[in-house]
């Protein structure tokens, strides 16, 4: 079953805001989405939207005829959105759904022929390790790698593309700093980030293992040091971008992050 993210259930629920209200009935009717708005005010059109933004956001796990009824709602509402190269020279104010389009593609979709299409292998499940990368940072207590974590996010849904990047690096830089500042005592915890990094893999037992090549000591070879370089290729600075660019870095930190925060809480705490 497929799980889509909240900013995506939110921007593309929110395209009938300016709807009558016979559209979100009918939506609503549709889709059997009686239950969502049971309990709310139905006396403006926004409310009705978001009262079923928040039910299928929330239950995501009930399953239609082909999906889960937030994924068929959505596919729905994307019908008459045209393909991104249909868009004459096509900018960022020129679209209107570029919100959606960018929240889309974090989630591993496209819109094609007014239909949703994998960009990427189902098994990878970005929009779910994206929400539980969330509740991981939550629970961890690391604020400040969360907010930026947040913050690139947000600059990715907006299209700013070189300050997503920006973000993504000091995210990774600060959660690998946090953890390095929980696991290693404080009178032998390195001053740089980098040489932070590099002691996570010599305590006992490391956390950036060897055995899997994730990190080489001394050297730039290792995964996670090569994984630092292609963050930021123009090396401090994030440099330019575009939205493939931006969204392979985007994609690329939530399944590093989801891991070794895993293991950070199921090995180390």
């Amino acid at each position: 079953m497929t799980i889509l993210s909240r900013a995506t259930i939110f921007e593309a629920v929110s395209l009938l805001d300016n709807k009558p209200h016979s559209n979100i009935d009918r939506l609503i009717i549709r889709f059997g989405l009686k239950e969502s708005i049971a309990s709310h005010r139905q006396t403006y059109v926004k409310e009705k939207v978001n009262a079923v933004s928040s039910y299928l956001i929330e239950r995501q796990d009930i399953q239609g005829a082909n999906n889960s009824i937030a994924y068929q709602v959505i596919e729905f509402l994307v019908q008459d959105i045209p393909d991104i190269d249909e868009i004459y020279s096509y900018e960022h104010s020129q679209d209107r759904y570029f919100k959606l389009r960018n929240s889309l593609a974090r989630d591993g979709y496209k819109i094609k022929g007014g239909k949703l299409r994998r960009i990427l292998p189902e098994t990878i499940d970005l929009a779910n390790k994206e929400s539980e990368l969330e509740l991981l940072l939550k629970s961890s207590n690391f604020p400040i790698a969360r907010g930026h974590f947040e913050q690139a996010i947000d600059a990715h849904t907006r299209g700013a593309w070189a300050a997503a990047n920006s973000q993504l690096r000091t995210f990774v830089e600060s959660l690998f700093d946090d953890i390095a500042k929980d696991l290693i005592d404080e009178t032998s915890l390195p001053s740089s980030t980098h040489n932070r990094r590099e002691a996570l893999a010599k305590i006992e037992p490391p956390f950036f293992m060897k055995s899997l090549n994730e990190w080489e000591l001394g050297s730039k070879g290792g995964f996670v040091q090569g994984f630092w370089r292609r963050l930021c290729p123009e090396g401090p600075h994030p440099g330019l971008s575009d939205e493939e660019d931006s969204t392979f870095r985007l994609h690329l930190v939530v399944l590093v992050a989801h891991h070794f925060l895993k293991r950070y809480q199921d090995v180390f705490k």
